[in-house]
């Protein structure tokens, strides 16, 4: 069975992955939804991030972040060293469908079967800074709970699922979406490598 973030942080988090991949759409490469026979998953919190990202998407403009390429900034192969995993699909684009612009980059497993499931998403907003911070952990629902963490960027903070580093203005957030039961849990050191290398790379 996949391990999750909490119900509500995972669908809001499902819900921007689609509508920057254009899931609602049709395109294949977009995160799908673990068991939501779950108690603490119920589908009517995934059918109404859904519906939400149905409206955003409809009229969602091109974003203003440059030429920022999240997914080559951390490549597949980057990813699967630093996580030790194995991630085999890549989806990127941009969005400002929210309060500020960001670029992103979805990353999936090969599979879609339940207990294969992978989905791990960054995000990067260029500009914003402590306010971006605060949007992101807005729009995910879940403004307490954070950790501090040392070494990486201006500051960053995380949580079992996360981390939100700030470089400056820009901010890079790293989120393990879905994982499987025999994926080992990301340390707060591997999400710190991970959002380093996106923002080395960009």
């Amino acid at each position: 069975m996949p391990r999750s973030t909490s119900p509500r942080r995972r669908a809001a988090v499902i819900a921007l992955a689609l509508v920057l991949t254009g899931a609602l759409g049709g395109c294949s490469g977009t995160p799908a939804p673990e068991d939501t026979s779950e108690a603490d998953a119920p589908a009517s919190a995934i059918a109404s991030a859904e519906a939400e990202a149905e409206d955003l998407a409809e009229d969602a403009p091109a974003a203003d972040v440059g030429d920022l390429d999240v997914c080559a900034a951390l490549p597949l192969e980057t990813l699967n060293s630093i996580t030790g995993r194995t991630y085999a699909r890549i989806d990127g684009t941009t969005s400002d469908s929210q309060e500020y612009p960001l670029a992103a980059c979805v990353y999936q497993a090969e599979s879609d079967d339940l207990d294969k499931l992978l989905v791990f998403t960054v995000y990067v907003y260029p500009s914003g800074g402590e306010a971006a911070v605060a949007a992101y952990k807005d729009f995910i629902g879940t403004p307490d709970g954070y950790t501090p963490v040392s070494g990486v960027g201006d500051s960053a903070e995380a949580t079992e699922s996360d981390l939100i580093a700030r470089f400056g203005d820009q901010v890079v957030v790293g989120i393990d979406v879905v994982s499987t039961e025999d994926s080992a849990a990301l340390s707060s050191d591997q999400f710190a490598e991970i959002v380093q290398t996106v923002h080395d790379g960009l």
